[in-house]
């Protein structure tokens, strides 16, 4: 089966190379020119970034109760189950939960020495530089956070430095 598709998308391949249109400088039709290269990237980071909210939103529902799930903060049993470092809690997925600077600061009360979680996802929030200032001070004690994901925030040039600054301190951890 797998030989099988991949097969099939050699040969639609082949018929979309065999089928692509471009227009030369003295507009001539050119059918073996291949597609212009800055919409194959534009289209490439639109999918990622629609794939990676979709994962997101996935693992957010597939793992948040539904008090998580409906309303615009975390449990209290997410903020103790941080703050008492459990083990079976090593990834943060809070997109699009209308959190607020002050959410913010409380999650990272309690990730401040939590060395379990590695992935913090918070996108689509409103975080402003107040958020990201909250973010980066826990940076400063928190060693195990590897991912953090902060796309679609308010977050200005003043929490933008904060986090810097942070990360210049000797937070290696995040790639």
């Amino acid at each position: 089966l797998r030989h099988e598709q991949q097969q099939a998308r050699k040969n639609q391949q082949q018929n979309d190379d065999n089928n692509s249109v471009s227009t030369s400088s003295s507009g001539v039709n050119n059918y073996n020119a291949p597609p212009d290269s800055s919409d194959f990237w534009k289209q490439s980071s639109k999918f990622k970034h629609m794939l990676l909210t979709s994962v997101g939103d996935f693992l957010t529902g597939a793992f948040a109760d539904d008090e998580e799930t409906s309303a615009s903060y975390f449990s209290r049993e997410l903020l103790d189950q941080l703050s008492d470092n459990d083990p079976t809690i090593t990834g943060i997925w809070l997109q699009s939960k209308n959190l607020h600077d002050g959410d913010i600061k409380v999650l990272c009360d309690n990730l401040m020495r939590n060395t379990n979680v590695t992935e913090v996802w918070l996108p689509g929030n409103f975080i402003t530089d107040e958020g990201a200032k909250s973010i980066a001070h826990m940076l400063k004690f928190n060693k195990s956070i590897k991912e953090l994901f902060l796309g679609q925030n308010d977050i200005g040039p003043r929490g933008a430095a904060a986090l810097a600054a942070a990360l210049a301190r000797g937070n290696i951890t995040l790639v």
